[in-house]
């Protein structure tokens, strides 16, 4: 491996731990005596969970407009033309695809999760 490469893989390291760690403290500091739902998207309270989910909702917005800014850029420079380039982002598209339908759904089922239980 380059040198380039370990220093791209220690700065997504060091991105991804920052992130993590901002997220725990957090969550740890603005902890409620606010009963939550034992659900993987509604574990936290507090600032940290409002916190925790615009990071989330900017994080997949960014994603689709990356993907969709590159591909105009590609197609600008006559690059997505080619069947490599083309089976790259059918497969960029599909897991795009399936990460917001993901979102999609845990967001539907907290919701009416939310609406059903009375607390």
């Amino acid at each position: 491996m380059s040198k380039n490469n370990y220093i791209y893989f220690g700065v997504f390291a060091a991105c991804t731990s920052v992130y993590i760690g901002a997220v725990l403290t957090g969550t740890y500091m603005t902890v409620t005596d606010e009963s939550v739902l034992c659900f993987v998207a509604d574990g936290m309270t507090g600032y940290g969970k409002d916190a925790w989910a615009l990071s989330q909702g900017v994080i997949n917005a960014s994603v689709i407009l990356i993907y969709t800014k590159l591909k105009g850029i590609l197609k600008t420079h006559m690059v997505s033309t080619n069947d490599d380039t083309k089976k790259i982002f059918k497969s960029l598209y599909l897991i795009m695809l399936f990460y917001i339908c993901g979102w999609f759904v845990t967001i539907v089922l907290l919701i009416a999760l939310r609406i059903t239980t009375k607390e």
